[in-house]
């Protein structure tokens, strides 16, 4: 085989190096995420040790590899190496987090944060060092193969540095678009572990059979021509190596500032990291292949690499300049898509354009960088392998520690804009390094380049705007589809209605409170761009999340909550008798922000019963050997990256082993940007653990999950004594609740209609997690889903799961009470279904009553049943009472109307209508049937199951003499109503017969897999 044939193949596999590369280090942070958790210094740690592999990988083998006889054999060594090691690795990871979790909860490490991140550090490093350092030593290996005379150093360092780098970006590809979002984590780098090892097979046979072709002798520079070679002293080549660790930690600190900027703009999702990564990663990839040009070898490549420093410094400050135009421009451009399933990937697409062209300058000049600096150290050395060893060592040391100082210091410290300016000054920097003590460079070329620098930087300090804060908290990743403002000045006018009265950019988030300039006392929690708690809209369900647990436990005490927010959540805890309230908060900001939220939370913060712990609240479960009584979590939305953990099935087990055995666990969820499909994979997720799950709502779009190991047995004596408590039904009243019937009219779904729900054949797990890759698409399409609506069993009175069912039976509700929950589902919980039903019972029992008929008629208007439609009819009756057409639209609004009013409190029969209905009725046997099949599923809708059976019982008589006759009427209907009828007189050996028949004749019937759940339940309790 030909040697160029070889380079070819083996340039092919160092694409794949590239690949596994990137996929690997996604991957490894996901795992290493699930015991040392997904805090800022648990990310960085990870992070900072994988690069510190890399640079340690690139140092050692650099030093050894100019004396490889054989270099690709090396390298396929290496590749088999980190395959084999891969393959383990879900197995090594599990077995050492188990390790690291028991014994920091055993030595207590939480309460030792010093000692805490030491050791994750020290987990970090036994997982990550060894594959990590394989990796960065099959850099310089694979150099010493390529170049083979040092006026090439350039161009095949570049071409290595290309083709690795554009492998990272396919690898981005694959990680954050395909492999972990279709297979799981397990899979992913199983299939990846398999790359490696091909791409090491393949390696190590060119190796054996063509050996000579590695017999390598590097051609020293006095043997090339040199007319375009350059003179390189020890100091020089001293401070090229510096420049390059300097320019290594002002890449870093850019990736991670370019990020935290770019969050406010295009959202926190996975697929909005990964687009950033792909931008990021894809100039450097540009700038590699962009130095591997024959045109830049009459360049003096010393010179050049300061040009290419002080290039990022400018082109950075100039894209910087426009940073508030982004988020206008991006909104104008998501007018050009349709919020749809279908446009969701071609607006990625346009994201990552956005990205790339703010990145493009500043990371083209940073991929020029490395290999430039690279051949400049070799031709000091006369040496590849070390000279790229070096280079790229420090470069990779230098990352390290702009991980480090980014995250702990500049951003903390100075914020966003003002570390921007560090990564600046470090590029100029690290070009007046070269510049001062360069020979090539006249006195005067020293002088004019380093005033020009300063000139522009200080410039640039001086002039450039103060950063608009409230741009960054705009959130326009929210409005995308909506109408944007005219215009630019538009944009900013329209946060003209609210004052920031705090804002602080941390090291996880940049967390501002702003406050309405109208109402002082509207106030809004915003994370990322993203309003995560407020005074206002969110209040009743910071409230109940609070209030639920206490008032349905009967004796809390230890409770755990789960994420601060505005703290009002705890603020309601804290109204019981409980003895210790414990958070787990991942942002020192958020808490920093507490005091502002003092009115709403009652000062929580500072009740000695509080412990609030700033850590991740899966650490923190599975570091903590406590039971509690109550576990509340309301973490932020499921579309933002790493949050879909919280809502995971090994997360709510964690949750279920921390409870008591008669704990309660409360889950927030969102149906507001949700489509079905992530609704019931976050219902299947939560029922999959708590066998007794129940559903209540608190704010129109907003769900409260509560599970629990055995089924929750409450005191209506109990709930009564809480709620008299003055602090508890202040708390209430400050939501609309004014008593005891109006918060359990909140339970919308009890354990058995929970059920009827779900199905666990899917569920979000953390190896392979769904609702990652499924919440941000629903996110874009920005519909509420209204999956749960169907199954509001306050309309059911054939069963008496719910509480207030109960409770009504023991303390019939008064007419103050009546009111108030009209009130509340008008107002708050928007349940306009159930507010027409209160207030047309209403109605009848106080006909005269002005507030009463009041209520009646928003809730007829809210529920959308149309007065003049019924006015009409009425009148048009009036005038042709014989005809049939007009007298069964009349009774179609009628039977519509009252189907809708009816509640568990009070059914409003439909019999007369359905009278109607059968009179007006052609005689012939098909319309016969056809009416009795409607009218029995109505009664049954209607939960008149005995007028549903006789309707059934007709249908049966005419099908008895004419079998055939089932051909020509809605059949899946008559067996659906069948099967149920049959349930609810537990007359099993019919409801089979029904449901076989139904499953022969419609298998894809839309009630079928409910009609399903019913039966398994019934079966369930009744065994």
């Amino acid at each position: 085989m030909q040697k160029q044939n070889v380079r070819i193949v083996v340039s092919l596999l160092f694409v794949v190096s590239g690949i596994a590369g990137l996929v690997y280090q996604v991957v490894w942070f996901k795992y290493l995420s699930l015991f040392l958790g997904n805090t800022t210094y648990a990310q960085m740690t990870v992070l900072a040790t994988f690069l510190g592999g890399l640079a340690l990988g690139n140092y050692l083998f650099g030093k050894k590899s100019d004396s490889f006889d054989n270099p690709v054999r090396i390298y396929s060594l290496l590749e088999l190496f980190i395959g084999a090691y891969c393959l383990l690795y879900p197995t090594i990871s599990s077995l050492v987090g188990n390790l690291f979790l028991s014994t920091a909860s055993n030595l207590d490490l939480i309460s030792k944060p010093f000692l805490f991140t030491g050791t994750r550090f020290l987990v970090a490093g036994i997982l990550l060092l060894l594959p990590a350092t394989a990796m960065g030593g099959t850099l310089p290996v694979l150099s010493k193969f390529f170049v083979e005379r040092i006026q090439d150093a350039r161009k095949e360092i570049a071409s290595l540095y290309f083709l690795n780098s554009f492998g990272a970006v396919v690898g981005v590809v694959f990680a954050g678009f395909v492999l972990i979002k279709e297979f799981g984590l397990d899979i992913t780098i199983y299939s990846t572990a398999f790359l490696n090892i091909i791409a090491g097979f393949v390696g190590f046979y060119l190796s054996k059979k063509q050996n000579k072709i590695f017999e390598l002798e590097l051609i020293p520079a006095e043997d090339a021509d040199n007319s375009n070679f350059f003179e390189v002293d020890k100091q020089i080549a001293k401070r090229v190596v510096l420049v390059a660790g300097i320019s290594g930690m002002a890449a870093l600190l850019y990736e991670m500032v370019w990020v935290r900027l770019l969050i406010n703009f295009f959202g926190s999702s996975t697929y909005a990291f990964s687009i950033m990564l792909m931008a990021f990663i894809g100039g450097i990839t540009i700038g590699s292949l962009v130095v591997t040009q024959n045109v830049l070898k009459k360049y003096n490549y010393v010179k050049l690499l300061t040009i290419l420093q002080s290039a990022i410094a400018f082109s950075t400050m100039f894209v910087l300049l426009f940073y508030e135009r982004l988020p206008y421009s991006l909104w104008k451009v998501s007018m050009l898509f349709s919020k749809s399933q279908e446009s969701f990937e071609y607006f990625l697409v346009v994201e990552f354009i956005f990205c790339f062209c703010l990145m493009l300058l500043p990371t083209l000049f940073m991929g020029m960088s490395l290999p430039v600096a690279s051949e400049i150290v070799s031709n000091f050395n006369k040496k590849i392998g070390v000279s790229v060893g070096q280079v790229f060592s420090v470069n990779t040391l230098g990352t390290v520690v702009g991980v480090i100082l980014t995250g702990l210091i500049f951003i903390p410290l100075f914020g966003i804009k003002s570390t921007f300016e560090i990564g600046i000054a470090l590029n100029l920097f690290g070009a007046f390094l070269l510049i001062s003590k360069y020979k090539f460079f006249s006195i005067k070329e020293k002088v004019s380049f380093s005033s020009i620098c300063a000139f522009v930087f200080f410039s640039y300090l001086v002039f450039s705007p103060r950063w608009n804060e409230k741009v960054l908290l705009s959130g326009v990743f929210r409005s995308f589809g909506a109408l944007p403002p005219s215009s630019f000045n538009e944009f900013t006018k329209g946060f003209s209605d609210e004052k920031i009265i705090f804002y602080k950019e941390g090291m996880s988030a940049t967390v501002a409170v702003t406050q309405s300039i109208r109402n002082n006392v509207n106030k809004r929690l915003i994370i990322n761009g993203k309003p995560d708690a407020s005074t206002y809209f969110d209040m009743p369900t910071q409230v109940l999340l609070g209030e639920i647990p206490m008032m349905l436990h009967q004796n809390p005490k230890n409770i755990f909550v789960v994420g601060f927010g505005s703290g009002t959540t705890i603020g309601s805890v804290l109204n019981s008798p409980v003895k210790k309230v414990v958070c787990a908060e991942i942002s020192k900001e958020v808490i920093s922000a507490a005091a502002l939220f003092k009115r709403e939370n009652k000062n929580c913060i500072n009740d000695p019963r509080v412990n609030i712990i700033n850590e991740d609240a899966v650490t923190l479960l599975k570091l903590s050997k406590e039971k509690y009584d109550v576990i509340i979590s309301e973490p932020s939305n499921p579309w933002v990256a790493g949050i879909g953990n919280l809502f995971s099935k090994e997360y709510f087990e964690k949750c279920s082993a921390s409870l008591k055995e008669n704990g309660i666990m409360v889950q927030w969820f969102h149906l507001y940007e949700a489509d079905d499909d992530v609704v019931k994979l976050v219902l299947n997720t939560f029922s999959s653990v708590f066998p007794y799950s129940q559903l209540w709502g608190g704010t129109a779009n907003d769900i409260i999950l509560v599970g629990s190991k055995k089924e929750i047995k409450v005191s209506f004596e109990s709930i009564n004594s809480k709620f008299a408590s003055p602090l508890i039904k202040q708390d209430f009243e400050r939501i609309g609740i004014n008593n005891p019937f109006t918060f359990l009219a909140c339970q919308s779904v009890s354990p058995r209609g929970f059920f009827t729900m779900i199905n666990n054949s899917l569920v979000n797990s953390e190896i392979h997690p769904h609702l990652e890759f499924l919440a941000p698409r629903a996110f874009f399409v920005g519909k509420p889903s209204n999956y749960i609506y169907s199954f509001d069993e306050k309309f059911d009175t054939l069963y008496s799961g719910l509480f207030i069912k109960e409770y009504a039976k023991k303390y019939p509700p008064q007419k103050n009470d009546l009111l108030n929950s009209v009130e509340y589902s008008l107002n708050v919980s928007n349940n306009y279904r159930f507010a027409f039903g209160i207030s047309k019972y209403l109605r009848e029992l106080f006909p005269n009553d002005y507030l009463s008929n009041f209520l009646y008629s928003l809730a007829f208007e809210k529920l959308g049943i149309i007065n003049a439609r019924r006015s009409s009819l009425e009148r048009m009756i009036n005038l042709f009472p014989d005809s049939l057409q007009i007298n069964k639209d009349y009774n179609n609004v009628l039977l519509n109307e009252k189907i809708n009013s009816s509640t568990f409190l009070h059914i409003f029969s439909i019999e007369n209508e359905t009278n109607s209905f059968i009179k007006t009725t052609k005689p012939d046997s098909v319309s016969r049937l056809s009416v009795y099949i409607q009218l029995a599923k109505a009664f049954l809708q209607n939960s008149e199951v005995l007028n549903a059976e006789k309707m059934l019982t007709f249908s049966e008589n005419y099908l008895r003499y004419s079998p055939l006759l089932i051909k020509s009427v809605r059949a899946d209907d008559f067996y659906y109503v069948g099967a149920m009828v049959n349930l609810y007189k537990k007359e099993y050996e019919k409801v089979f017969g029904y449901y076989l028949a139904l499953i022969n004749h419609n298998p894809n019937y839309e009630n079928l897999f409910r009609l399903r759940r019913l039966v398994s339940w019934h079966l369930k309790i009744d065994r």
